[in-house]
């Protein structure tokens, strides 16, 4: 509760914070050229002890929004500085060892205690980062093997996690070291796979790699043979109702198998092509 009733004032003080910017410049002159200039501090200070004055209508008015607005970013920045202390305070009871590890604040560490509420929440470091949204995602499209960013998961804990691998990238070597050599290896990895693309594919030796492909080559297969049915059966006459299409299917589907010559197996029928197997005993190894 104390993390969200803070976020929800950090997120008013930053458009109270927008809000006085914008009538700062929408000020009139004369009061807008005694607040130019000023850091935000000195500003908010000032527009504090505006008073309106007998002043003209537009003048009087613009100085009213400005202290009600500065007056609201101050007590914001109060409220938001005491609930920081209280979520430290609760932190440094619970888990005090996780605020000596280098780039975890009180506040990013909150998240990551709050998603883990109790012992044996998480069977493995997996779950952990899936309910993060840290864990890749395949996003596999024909011989193209990737991954993609994980958009689901709790967004807070995602936030705490990016926050802390920022905070650490910029002050601890270890991490820098490691990123580093994430990324050189991922450069190597990527040559590698364009190598022995060029080359051969029996110098893989990533089977998952292997059966990415094999479904890949299976997937179009079945594409072409789609195309090919709808050109040749579906599509063959435009007049045809329901009926008749189901009705002549098994024939061209007979046609298909053993009278069609087919480009990709030389020229044979896929019949002929079965028992030329057949003959050479290969089917008969996997029976």
């Amino acid at each position: 509760m104390l993390v969200g009733t803070r976020e929800g004032a950090v997120l008013a003080r930053t458009a109270a914070i927008n809000q006085l910017r914008a009538l700062v410049i929408a000020a009139p002159e004369p009061l807008r050229a005694s607040l130019r200039g000023l850091a935000f501090a000195e500003l908010v200070a000032r527009c504090t002890r505006l008073r309106p004055g007998a002043r003209d209508a537009s003048t009087r008015a613009s100085a009213l929004a400005l202290r009600s607005t500065a007056k609201r970013i101050a007590a914001l920045s109060v409220e938001a500085s005491q609930l920081r202390r209280e979520i430290a305070q609760l932190v440094a009871a619970v888990a005090p060892t996780l605020l000596t590890e280098p780039g975890v604040g009180p506040i990013s560490a909150a998240p990551i205690l709050i998603a883990c509420s109790h012992q044996g929440r998480f069977r493995s470091e997996a779950s952990f980062a899936m309910l993060a949204g840290a864990s890749p995602i395949p996003a596999f499209s024909s011989q193209t093997i990737r991954h993609r960013l994980n958009r689901g998961g709790d967004r807070q804990l995602n936030r705490a996690l990016h926050t802390i691998a920022l905070a650490r990238r910029a002050t601890h070597r270890p991490t820098r070291d490691y990123i580093d050599r994430r990324i050189r290896e991922r450069k190597t990895l990527a040559r590698s796979t364009a190598a022995s693309s060029a080359t051969s594919h029996h110098t893989s030796t990533d089977c998952s790699s292997a059966h990415q492909r094999l479904d890949s080559y299976r997937s179009s297969k079945a594409e072409r043979f789609i195309r090919t049915l709808l050109a040749g059966w579906a599509y063959a006459a435009i007049d045809r109702d329901s009926d008749e299409l189901q009705r002549t299917l098994a024939g061209w589907l007979d046609y298909d198998k053993r009278r069609r010559p087919h480009r990709s197996l030389g020229r044979q029928t896929p019949l002929d092509r079965l028992q030329t197997l057949n003959r050479n005993n290969v089917l008969g190894s996997y029976t």
